[in-house]
Order: structure tokens, then sequence, then C-alpha cells
């Protein structure tokens, strides 16, 4: 029985280098390991990286290229350095000609390929579709349940929709019904939800059954209302009665008597210490400055006010938190009502058109799992995996566990190794249902038979040493004072101990691996800190302080030698990139108006181009012309596209006739009337056309805008039908909210969301919007909880609005956990920002409100740790943050910025420019070439300019067949955006030679039958040529090769294609390779080199 290694690897920790080499002890081990072990990520880019740098290590190791690891492994295996080499050349070889075996894999990849095999199990029906994209299934089930909301079946769900109408009123919030159920609906991938759902949709199916249930709990409101209201209204009554007002009692205007407005209003219910006090003491209600006859008359009313107050309190006592519980779900039920339609009607579009959602996955697998056994699950997946590796486990759900972790025990049992890594600090996908807690406790618990081998690495390789001692302080201190804010709401609700110590320590242990040393290669006072605070005024907001520093502290980073490109800006929020981002290439608020180069792939949305919108907005007004307000808005569009808006064009929405509306438009109508030539022209070659009609100013200004909406618009047709009303839909629901794709590689400042920026690193981090909130409570926000009480239980799980009200409930429980997960989920989006940074770390926010009482924000939280003089020693010691604050600049500061050798600086500036302008040639598709793979082919670099060419001649000759073809080969890749123009006509000319010549010619007659890269599946293997040419009397296997050397295993691959072909086909077969850089053709023949095969 193995030990279970698990890593808790805190930011900048090396922990991609813990992971490669845990892989290669694997290797090592034993060479045919990477078919018997599963690698899981949580993306597509994590996985090819992990891939991509197992190989690279491989090759460096075995090449001399590289030290990495040969120590390691020298150590952990006893061996020299040469067998190092040597063993890891073979490894190389083995993992590169079975490379379909090397199992590194996302977790829903894995997830896939075992629902495929149990199909059968799960009612699939042959050729089922594995669904990504679960919202957009879930806007066709809102969409299917509105237009069927008027049948008489649906009368309840109707009126819930009324009440989910009339709540969002009373809270004073916009009313979009499609959206909100959209919102509302995404809590069908909650695990929670899916566990039990099953089980609730077969209850509430019952609508008259829910009916009761609702009856039931109002009937517990009404009861617990109507006798407060009673007493309330005969204590009020009897107070008037007597001819007292409140203000003769003690305490006058705020006397405790009041109380009895709160029984009548059933609000504020719990009494005060001053209420408390005066119960049964007749001397203390009334005032002593009060005349004798007015106390008396006090004294005279005491015995029934008193009774009645007394009366009250054990009501409240009682009975106030089963009111309250009653309350909370009242108030939500129509919620569960929709959600469960909802959930139905999603069920059924998965089973009309045979699909099944990936969010299913992990419940669907669960059922499968707990219901057999290990070896069987291999069995029917055709694989077996002896070890396990987890990278991020923290981003890991509940459900994801349950299903690997018999996995994990089976390898374990066996004495095989599983490795899990992760960290707490990290946790930031809560929406996507992960769960830091299952790393900071539940593995160790889960796994405490088999005993854990845990392992922290503590050192941080990744920044200088200041932004290391800052990060130390920071957030210890910062869980400190989280931690003692939740724990103060603790004493006030739960008043049982025990429960108190689920949650005292949770925040200061989810952090006790803060701390990171530094390396002692790191100078001792390198890095640069600052954080600024602006308090919002009549002549300045905060977003225009904050733009006005961002920019002149942008400026000064360039000055000391840093470019564009090594600076990132983190925003939590889109809409906030985008304000960053149309600031920046403003060049408002810099002295020079100069404009500072950005990218970014969430920030700059094809929506906030006046060219798109102008582009879309001609589209609308074409699928119906007759519309006037369309008409306006088109002729708008185009006014401000060329900044010549006047009174004239905004007034013409207020005329309805058609006739008095184009005497407004003057010159317009004849653009209009050529536009509607255009409307049966296809979808691509209409916006083709728009775009380049567009004021050349404008393609050069937004010609990056124009470039990807093209792209989107051709990925559109390849994904549906091509017509403008689903044109006009997709732009409504999601076009508009894409962003621009621009290159990485540039000259130009970065903007991304926190979320995003995970596991990248740069030498300059600034978070203009450092204010989130730390305990997110809003109304919207719901949480499931589980009844443990009657009548509530009767249903397993309940839907209610995460708020402080949850305290009085029986729900309190649920309520502080989402409360702790509320504060680490804040904390942690702070941590993963502030990590990311390398050398120099800028933050800015509001100031804390005058009237703030308590730590509301992570602005709040980081005022409060350099202002508060509080922090011990242990804390102080990395960084004494008082000493940085100064608090007439009401800043935060530590170190210099580093000055950076200008020389090093190898990114190509720009000056102002994303992309280069849109092209007038747009039918040509020269404005779309934005180059991918190409943009290495004629590389300064030799090796990486030849692999290239080798990829894009493979490509090509992959869709030619004949001459005729090659055009049509090259505009594909070149829409693609792998060659440019200039790339295309000299790769056509190239290819016509080379097809031509008289040794070749006959492999690209237009009336030969072809296969190109067609898979042969045999018995021994999988075999793919790269072309056969069937002809009159023989069959010709032709593999290319673009390299400048032969090699004998080329012929060894031929002769293998030409065997398999013989098992099919009764013609004489010859085999070619065709050197093409050396410009030879070989033909093989397999007695030829027969002897040298085995």
């Amino acid at each position: 029985m193995s030990k279970l290694k698990i890593y808790k690897a805190s930011a900048g920790s090396g922990k991609t280098y813990t992971l490669t080499k845990e892989y290669l002890f694997l290797l090592f081990n034993n060479p045919t390991n990477y078919a018997h072990t599963l690698a899981v990520t949580f993306t597509n880019k994590a996985t090819a990286e992990m891939k991509s740098r197992i190989l690279e290590k491989l090759y460096e190791i075995s090449t001399k290229k590289s030290n990495d690891y040969v120590d390691d492994l020298m150590c952990e295996f006893d061996i020299s350095e040469a067998q190092v080499r040597q063993r890891s050349k073979v490894l190389l070889s083995y993992l590169l000609h079975d490379f379909s075996n090397f199992s590194v894999s996302t977790i829903d990849s894995f997830f896939q390929k075992i629902i495929r095999s149990f199909a059968r199990e799960a009612g699939l029906e042959s050729g089922f579709k594995i669904e990504l994209n679960g919202p957009k299934i879930l806007q066709k089930a809102i969409d299917h349940l509105l237009l069927k909301i008027d049948l008489p079946e649906n009368i309840y769900l109707k009126n819930w929709l009324i009440q989910f109408a009339e709540q969002k009123l009373n809270q004073g919030k916009n009313w979009n019904l499609s959206n909100d159920l959209n919102k509302l609906g995404t809590e069908i991938f909650n695990e929670l939800f899916q566990i039990e759902s099953r089980e609730i949709l077969l209850t509430i199916s019952n609508k008259d059954w829910m009916q009761n249930y609702l009856k039931n709990i109002q009937e517990i409101i009404i009861s617990f209302e109507d006798r407060l209201k009673s007493i309330g209204d005969e204590g009020f009554k009897a107070i008037l009665k007597s001819g007292l007002s409140y203000d003769d009692f003690t305490g006058k205007s705020r006397t405790p008597v009041k109380y009895f407005e709160k029984l009548k209003a059933v609000d504020n219910l719990e009494p005060g210490a001053t209420l408390l006090k005066i119960i049964d003491e007749p001397e203390k209600w009334g005032r002593k400055d009060n005349a004798d006859s007015t106390n008396r008359q006090i004294t005279e009313l005491f015995p029934l006010l008193n009774k009645m107050i007394k009366q009250a309190l054990v009501i409240v006592e009682q009975d106030l938190e089963i009111y309250s519980t009653a309350k909370v779900i009242s108030q939500n039920y129509f919620a569960l009502g929709i959600i469960a339609d909802i959930a139905n009607e999603v069920q059924n579009i998965c089973r009309e058109e045979n699909m099944f959602l990936i969010s299913d996955s992990s419940h669907f697998l669960n059922k499968i799992i707990d219901q057999n056994d290990t070896p069987f699950i291999y069995e029917k997946i055709g694989s077996r995996y002896n070890n396990f590796m987890i990278d991020e486990f923290q981003d890991t759900s509940k459900l994801q566990w349950l299903n690997f972790k018999p996995l994990v025990e089976n390898s374990l049992s066996n004495g095989e190794t599983s490795l899990i890594v992760g960290d707490v600090k990290q946790s930031i996908y809560r929406w996507r249902n992960s769960d830091w807690n299952l790393l900071d406790h539940q593995i160790s618990l889960d796994f405490i038979n088999h005993g854990n081998d845990e392992k922290t690495l503590d050192t941080n390789w990744r920044s200088f040493s200041n932004i290391i001692k800052y990060n130390n302080t920071v957030f210890l201190a910062a869980a400190k004072y989280i931690q003692a804010d939740l724990n103060n709401s603790l004493v006030q609700s739960i008043k049982n101990p025990e429960k108190q110590d689920l949650y005292k320590n949770k925040i200061l242990n989810a952090y006790s691996d803060i701390i990171q040393k530094i390396p002692i290669s790191k100078p001792d006072d390198k890095g640069y800190i600052l954080s600024k605070f602006f308090t919002s005024t009549k002549e300045a907001s905060y977003d225009e302080q904050m733009l006005q520093e961002l920019v002149t502290k942008i400026e000064e980073l360039l000055s000391k030698g840093y470019s564009y490109s090594d600076i990132c800006i983190l925003v939590r929020k889109k809409g906030e990139g985008e304000i960053i981002a149309n600031a920046l290439l403003s060049g408002n608020y810099s002295q020079n108006s100069n404009i500072i180069p950005v990218v970014s792939n969430e920030s700059l949305f094809l929506s906030s181009s006046a060219a798109i919108n102008f582009i879309m907005a001609q589209v609308m007004f074409l699928q119906n012309p007759g519309n006037a307000i369309l008409k306006a808005e088109m002729v708008l569009n185009k006014q401000l596209l060329t900044n010549s808006v006047n009174d004239r064009h905004l007034e013409i929405g207020n005329y309805f006739s058609d006739n008095l509306f184009d005497s407004y438009l003057d010159s317009d109508i004849a653009w209009i009337e050529e536009l509607l030539t255009k409307k049966q022209k296809p979808l691509l070659e209409l916006i083709e056309l728009l775009a380049n009609q567009l004021p050349e100013k404008v393609k050069e200004e937004q010609g990056v805008f124009i470039q990807s909406f093209i792209n989107c618009t051709n990925q559109f047709i390849k994904d549906n039908y091509p017509d403008l009303s689903a044109f006009i839909e997709w732009w409504k629901d999601k076009g508009k909210s894409e962003a621009i794709a621009v290159p990485d590689d540039q000259d130009a400042i970065k903007i991304m969301t926190i979320h995003k920026s995970k596991g990248l690193e740069f030498k300059t981090v600034i978070i203009p919007y450092c204010n989130w909130k730390l305990d997110a409570e809003i109304t919207s926000n719901i949480i499931w909880c589980r009844p443990q009480m009657a009548p509530f239980d009767d249903i397993k799980l309940l839907p209610v609005t995460y708020n402080k009200k949850l305290e009085k409930t029986i729900f309190k429980e649920e309520y502080f956990d989402e409360k702790l997960y509320q504060y680490v989920d804040s904390i942690n989006l702070l941590y993963v920002a502030f990590t990311r940074s390398c050398e120099t770390l800028i933050t800015y926010g509001p100031s804390p409100s005058k009237n703030n009482k308590g730590l509301k924000t992570v602005s709040d939280l980081l005022h409060y740790t350099y202002t508060s003089n509080t922090l011990e020693y242990s804390i102080r010691k990395h960084i004494n943050l008082s000493e940085g604050w100064q608090e007439e600049d009401n800043k935060f500061e530590f170190g210099e910025i580093p000055v950076c050798n200008i020389d090093e600086q190898t990114t190509e500036a720009v000056t102002g420019e994303i992309l280069k302008p849109f092209s007038n040639n747009i039918l040509n598709n020269d404005f779309i070439a934005i180059k991918t793979e190409g943009n290495e082919f004629f590389s300064k670099d030799v090796k990486k300019s030849r692999i290239n060419f080798g990829k894009i001649m493979h490509e090509v000759f992959e869709n030619i067949h004949s001459e005729n073809d090659i055009d049509n080969a090259l505009n594909k890749l070149m829409f693609e955006g792998k060659i440019a123009t200039d790339e295309k006509n000299n790769l056509g000319k190239k290819i016509r030679e080379l097809i031509n010549q008289k040794e070749t010619k006959e492999w690209y007659m237009p009336s030969n039958m072809v296969r190109t890269e067609n898979t042969i599946i045999s018995p021994s293997g999988t075999y793919r040529p790269d072309r056969v040419v069937n002809l009159d009397n023989e069959i010709h296997v032709i593999d290319y090769k673009f390299g400048e050397k032969e090699d004998l295993k080329y012929e060894h691959q031929v002769i293998q294609y030409i065997r398999q072909i013989k098992l099919m086909e009764k013609k004489q077969i010859r085999g070619f390779i065709w050197y093409v850089t050396l410009e030879k053709i070989t033909e093989v023949t397999p007695a030829a080199i027969q002897g040298n095969l085995f």
C-alpha cells in the first residue's frame, strides 16, 4: 500500500517543475508508465503545455541542451548522467511513437471517455452528442417555456413568473424576463441541485402537493404574525386609552416600550438589552422628571403591558426561528418551481436531440462508479491506469473528487503512485462547483488509512524579494482580520461553542502556508509596491482620478526601461477592462496625448466599435426595411461613425410617417436605396461589402475590430444556417460581447480578468479597481439548503436568498458556510492577482467611507492593514506596513521601481496600433490574414522555419487532388490565418513547379483516384500515408519529407504502408519517399531492406 502524495504549492513555488519531475520519475521507473498514468488538468491549454513540457525536457536532457532534472534523476535512481540522458532518449522515442496513449487529459475529456463507454447504461441512443455549451441549451429551454406559458397546464409556472417579476420590481431592480430566468436557470448546474434533482423533480411535479406544502408554510407565517400583531395592537391601544404617549416612558422617543410598534410591524423582534432590563421592574418604566400623576398611570398600566411583552417574548423565543425559516422559504418558493420546470425542459431537449450535457457528467459518473467496482470501469473504457496525477486540485468539485477517489484508492492499494497538487489560496472558480475544502482537510480524512505524504513548496522563485515580503505580511494580516470579522458574527448567531469551533480558524488554516522563503540568489531589497486610495469629490470622480494616476505611473514605468508588454492590468469584470482600454487608447489622460497600445481578448468587445455597430445596424435594417426605428438607428449610427451627429438626426426618431421621416434623410436616401440592393447577397459577402464601404479613416482606426468581426461571422456560418435572422439573434445574444482576438506577442499592455491571469506572471501588475466586496450579499445570490426540521423537510433541498436574515433561521449554518466561502473567494482573488507580479505591484482603490462599520471591501481591508497598529511582531517582521503608509498622500509605498535594462527588451514596439490597419482589398480576404502558425513561416530561426515549412506544405498537399485544387488549398490556409497573401503567391508558384515535374506529374492527374492522409486501422496499429494514388495497373504510395537529410526509418514507414495496403488491394504496389527540399524521390522496395527491419 502506498501513501498519497500531496503537494501544496503556493504561487511561484515551482509547481510546474515538481509536476514534471514526478512524471519523469514514473517514466524512469517504468518506460511504459506513460500509457498507465493519467495526468489530469482543468483546461485544454494546460493539457497541451504539460505534454509539451514533458517532451521538451526529455529532448533537452537527451541532447545535453539542459541539465534540468538530471541531478534529481541521478539521485532518485542511483544512475550516472550518461544513463539519464540515454534513458531520456529512449523514453522520448516511446512517447512519440505511441503518442495516442500519452494520457494527459482535461477532467472533462476523461469523463467524456467514460460516458461514451456507458452510453447504453445511460439510456443514450447511438450517435448521441456530448453538448459542451450548457448555457445555449439553457436559453433554448427558457425560450420553449415562455412560448408555452399560456397553456392551461402551465398555470403554476405563469403564477411563479409573476411572483418572480414582482420580487424584482419590489427590489427596485431592472426587469428583463429572459435574462433573469437565464441567471436563475444556471442553478440547474449547481452540484447540490444535481445530486437531489431526480427526487426534487419527482416531488414537485405534483403541483397540488406543492400548493399544500406552500399552504403549510404560509399557515406558520400567518399564525406567528397574527399573534404578535394582536399583542402589539392591544398594547398600543392600552397606552392611547390611558392618555399616555411614548414620551412619558423611560427613554422618551427611544423608549423600550416602543417594542409594541415592532410587534405590530412584525419586524426587528429580538429584544434589546434595555427592554430586558425593565421587565418585571415597574419603577424603571416611568421617567424621573414625570409628574407624579403620570408615573401613577404608568404604574397602573404596568401589569398589563409587562404581561403582554412577556407573552410576546415567549412567542419570539420559541417560534421566531421557525417563522423566519418559513418566511425565507416562501419568498423563494417560486424560484424552486421555475428552476424545476427549466430543468425538466432541458431534459426534454436533451432527449429529443439525443444529447448529453457535459455539465451532467460528474453526477452521472458518480452513480456509475458508486454501483461498480474499479476494474469494471477500466474494462469498459479500454484503459488501465495505475497512477494518477491531479493538478490544480483546489479547482476540483465534490462530485469530481467522489468520481476520482475510488480510482486513486485502487492505485494506492496496489502499491502504485498517485499525486495531487494544489493551493487553497488559488481557489477562485467556485461558480464552477470547485471546493477548496477538499484540499484543505477532506482529502487527508479520505486517505487516513493509507497515509499521506504531504509536502509544501515554500520557496518563491517568481517574484523579487520585496514583493514576496509584502505578500507574506499582507495576507497574514488579511487572514487574521477577516477571520476575526467572521468570528464576531458567529458569536452573535451560533451559541453552541462546538459549532463555533468549526469556523473560528478556517480562514487562518487556509492561509497557514502563506509565508514563502526568498531564494538566496535574489537580492534582498528589490521590488516595488504602491497602493493608492482616492476619495471621490464633486470635481473629480474615482475613475477620473485613478485613470490620470494610472497613465502617469505607466509613463514612469516606461521611463525606467519597461516596455508596454511588461505591464499587465488586471480587472475583476470585463466592463472594468473596457473602461481602462478605452482610456489608454484615447490618449486623453496623457500629458502629451500619447496613445497607449493595449492587448486584450476580454475587454475590447465588438460592440464597443462604432464601425461594427454601424454594420449591424445596416444588417438589421435589411432584415426589416419597413421599420422606421431601425432605419433611424442605422442613420444615427452612420452619423456617430463619422462624428457628424446633429439635432436633425437626433430628432428623426420622433417621426412615424415614412414620408416625413425620409424628408429628414436628404442625401442618405441614395445610400439607403443602394443598400437595399444588397439584401439578397450571401451573409459573408454582405458583411464584407459593408465593411469595405466604411470610410478609409475608420478602416484604419478600427481595423482590428473589423478583422475580428469578419472572423466571427465566418465562424457563425460554419456553425449555423447563414440567414440574417439567425445572425441578428446571434449578435444580440453573443456576438456583441465577443472580444477581439489579438496576438499576445506585441509590445502592448495586456488587460485581462484576474480569473484569466491565473498561472501567468508579469513584470508589472496594476489593479485599478481593487475594491470588490468581501462578502457579496446580493439579493439574487441563491444558496441551496437541506431542511432538517418538519414540516420544511418534506422537500430535501430548497433555494433561499443569501442574506443576513438567514442568521435567524434553521439555515444559519448554511449561511455561515456561504459567508466563509465568500470571504475566502474574495481574499483568494486578491492573492491570485498580487502573486502574478514579478517586480512591481500597483493597486488603486477608493478610500474607506467615514460611515463604514467594519471591513466591506478588499480596499477597506488593505487600508486597514496599512493604518492599523495592532499587528504582532510575527507578522510585522516581514514588513512593518505602517512605516510605508503616507497619510498625506493616502498611499502605501515600499521599495523603488526596478530599472530595466532596455537592451534586454526584444519585443518589437508598436505605436498605438494593435494590429495592421484594415485592408481595402477586402474581397480577396487580405484583411483576415491574422497569422497563427504562419507567423514563423519565414522565421529567422532556421529550425523553426523548416518545421513550419513542412507543416504548411503537408497541409497544402493533403488538400490537393490535382493542380486545379492548389488555389483553394492555399485560400483555406490563408483564411485560417496560417499564411499571408504574399506567402500564398510564392507557395502557389513553388507547388505548381513541384507537381509538374516529370517524376511527379502522374501523381496529380485529375483522372486519378487519390486518398490523402487517410487512416488505415489494423490489429498492429494505425497507419496514415500522405498520398495513395490508384493508377490503371498499380498503386503508388507517396510519403513527403521536408527535412534536409534522408533516414532509413522513413523507408521502414513506407514499407509498413505497402504491407497494409497489400492486404486490401490486388494491384502491384510501389512506395516512394519524396524528399521535397532535397529535390529527390526514392523508391522503396521491401526486399531491399528486409534484413534491417527487425
